[in-house]
This record gives C-alpha cells, sequence and structure tokens, in this order.
C-alpha cells in the first residue's frame, strides 16, 4: 500500500508508518498543542501528555478499477485493461471507498451545519448499531465541532481550579487527587466543580435526554450557561456516544425532508424516500402521513400536531398547555415542534419563551376561574386535573 494510505496521517509520518516505524509528532489540537506517539505494530496513537489512546487504520481502497471503454474489473496491480488496452490512467484510477458506508447510501444536504450534523450523526448511529469502527478522537472532533455550530462558535475551555476551594456542588475541599474543573461566573470570579459531581450530572443530564440543545451546567451564574465540550468529554464513552447520537437524532428531526429508519437507525435526507435505503424498511421517522383535508387543517391551526417519533397525530385541547404527551412516550410542544422525554425541562422552557400556552387560551381560563369557578372546576376535571384550593391557572 503506499504511503498516505494511514488515516489522518500527512504523507511524511505514512511513509513512515508503512516502513513499520514509530511515528513521534506534535499536533495542535482545538487551540492546544499535544505531542502523540505512534505505533504502526500495535495499530495504535498515544497523547504523550494526556495518556489517551486511540485506534489507528488504513483506509480501505478497492482492489479493482472499471475501465471506462470497455467497463471490464482490471486487477489495481494492472496499468492496462486485459481486454482493450486501455491505459488505466486515461480510463480510471483506483477508487478510494469510504470507511463509513451509510454515508455513501445516505443523501447529505446542500448546508454545512446540516451536512455535518448528518454525517456526525451516521457515524455514530452506524457503530452504535452496526458495529462500524469510531475513533475516540471522532468523538472528541464530533464534540467540538458540536458545540461551535449549535452553542458558540469560539472555542470554551475550563481552567485548573483552586486546590484551596471546595466543589460548588457537594462542598469536598479539592485535594492533589481530587480533580476538577473551574468555570467562570458571570461576576469575574469562578465556580470549582470536581470531576466527580461533573461526570454525575452530565450522566443524569444524558439519561433523562436534557440535551438540546447542549448539556447545561449544574451551577448558575456562569459566563456561559452550556458545559464546555471539555467537561462533557469528561464522562465515559459509552454516554458520549449516546449523547452524540441523541442530540444530532433530535436537531436532524427538525429537517423537514429528514427519514430516519426506525429498524436499523439510518438516516437521509430524501423527503421522498419511501423506504430505508439501508435495510427496506418504510416505518421511517419523519415520513409525512397523508392526511385528510379537515386533519391538516387542524395541524395548520395549531390545534394538532404529529409525533416526530412515531407519527401519531396528537390532538390539542384549548383547557390545557401546549405540551402533548404521545402514547411513545415523548414530549411534544404543539407551538415550537420542540419534543423530549423530559416533561418538566420541556415546561420550564416552553414558559421561558412564552409558548406553553396557545394563543389567548390561558386568558380565558383566568377568567372563567374568576368567573365562574365551578365550571373552571368541571374543565380541569375533564381534562384529568384535580382541582386544589388555592389554585390558579399558569402558575402550576
Amino acid at each position: 500500500m503506499a504511503p498516505g494510505d494511514w488515516e489522518d496521517y500527512p504523507d511524511a509520518i505514512s511513509q513512515q508508518l508503512e516502513a513499520g516505524e514509530h511515528a513521534y509528532f506534535d499536533k495542535v489540537v482545538n487551540g492546544q498543542s499535544n505531542k502523540y506517539h505512534t505505533d504502526p505494530v500495535k495499530k495504535q496513537q498515544t497523547n504523550r501528555d494526556s495518556g489517551k489512546t486511540r485506534e489507528i487504520r488504513r483506509l480501505i481502497f478497492s482492489t479493482t478499477w472499471d475501465c471506462l471503454q470497455c467497463t471490464y474489473k482490471n486487477p489495481c496491480s494492472e496499468t492496462t485493461c486485459g481486454v482493450c488496452d486501455t491505459s488505466k490512467s486515461t480510463a480510471c484510477a483506483p477508487v478510494k471507498r469510504s470507511v463509513d458506508p451509510w454515508l455513501d447510501k445516505a443523501t447529505l444536504p446542500d448546508t454545512e451545519k446540516e451536512r455535518r450534523l448528518a454525517t456526525i450523526y451516521l457515524q455514530i448511529s452506524e457503530h452504535l448499531h452496526a458495529g462500524a469502527p469510531i475513533s475516540d478522537r471522532s468523538l472528541t472532533n464530533s464534540t467540538w465541532s458540536l458545540h461551535r455550530d449549535i452553542v458558540n462558535k469560539k472555542p470554551v475551555h475550563t481552567s485548573a481550579a483552586d486546590p484551596h476551594c471546595e466543589c460548588k456542588v457537594c462542598d469536598e475541599a479539592f485535594t492533589d487527587n481530587f480533580t476538577s474543573v473551574s468555570l467562570g461566573l458571570v461576576c469575574g470570579g469562578s465556580a470549582q466543580i470536581c470531576h466527580s459531581c461533573a461526570k454525575e450530572h452530565i450522566k443524569a443530564e444524558i439519561q433523562q435526554e436534557n440535551i438540546v440543545p447542549w448539556i447545561k451546567s449544574p451551577v448558575f451564574g456562569l459566563t456561559h450557561e452550556y458545559l464546555p465540550p471539555d467537561v462533557v468529554l469528561l464522562a465515559d464513552r459509552a454516554l458520549i456516544l449516546q449523547f452524540l447520537e441523541g442530540l444530532t437524532s433530535k436537531m436532524l428531526s427538525r429537517c423537514p425532508d429528514w427519514r430516519q429508519c426506525t429498524e436499523c437507525r439510518f438516516g437521509t435526507f430524501d423527503g421522498q424516500c419511501a423506504e430505508c435505503p439501508n435495510c427496506g424498511n418504510d416505518d421511517l421517522a419523519g415520513k409525512k402521513q397523508k392526511l385528510d383535508d379537515s386533519l391538516q387543517k387542524m395541524i395548520d391551526d395549531k390545534q394538532a400536531v404529529l409525533c416526530p417519533s412515531c407519527n401519531s397525530l396528537l390532538v390539542h385541547s384549548p383547557a390545557m398547555c401546549t405540551l402533548l404527551t404521545c402514547q411513545c412516550g415523548l414530549v411534544v410542544n404543539l407551538v415550537t415542534g420542540e419534543s423530549g422525554k423530559s416533561y418538566s425541562h420541556l415546561k420550564d422552557k416552553a414558559r421561558a419563551d412564552g409558548t406553553l400556552w396557545h394563543g389567548d387560551n390561558l386568558q380565558k381560563q383566568t377568567d372563567l376561574q374568576d368567573d365562574d369557578p365551578a365550571a373552571f372546576q368541571k374543565l380541569l376535571g375533564d381534562n384529568g386535573i384535580t382541582f386544589v384550593p388555592g389554585y390558579q391557572r399558569g402558575q402550576d
């Protein structure tokens, strides 16, 4: 195999690896200089500063080339076509095959941000559901890339914590063996958080799917509301994979042309797609249902919404807020279309951005509560809500 065929390496380093030699080099990653050692025998790269390792591999190349004149498949070692003697250089060169087959099958969008989202989702999902390899470096780069696209275009790093301070979450004093991170406060100071509390918080947020648009900090009053990528990356690899797949899937579900297979988890940007290009399943999340005019009018008038997960029709009652819970467990905001499994998280967000109630429904109910308390209590009971003395609609 020729030099340059090693993944992620320039020609000079590839030549060393091809010769079976260890390679030592420096590289700037996310604004910081790192020293690396690459072992071609163990197929392992080690960050000499942090001690972290990752698997390395060669890109996969096709073993044949197709002659453009007669379409005969020739071995890559042959320089002329075995049938028509056409030169390989003028007929066809060997084609490098992607190491991500799902990317080959998927239709990707033209916009850069959505293309990155789809690429990250397909790489992560194929690893989780189809066993495709993915390196720690890819997870790190994907995390930083998503943070820049969704939260903050400028890189945000943590700093070393003051060893004389205490954790803002568990109040434990820091020691040499009690690692921590320091997050900037709006007042100009800093909040010290130990690694254990940071990891537990990240784990809880991921498991509860409170990840859109990003994982929030466990401490209030920070310069940045959301955790920096290097803190998120403290989590276990399995949690990072779950976070990246969940976040990209939720972000992509907002795109009208995104179709995601409920069986194999493959996804593609093809609004006309009737079945999964990967497994042939015709149950695709995001596939539009054919609705009659009356149902479509209900959706247009914000009286109903389709569940983005299972496509069930959720009908809204004017007596209720805009959050609808589907039988599949997903909670959907009627007004914004945002969805998730944490009702309380979506309710807090809807209240903050003013979408918890649709139109003048809240005003009508508060007026009804003042003018006809008996009718108001009956309305609550008809919608499964038990009236409690002192209850005031809109303040729950």
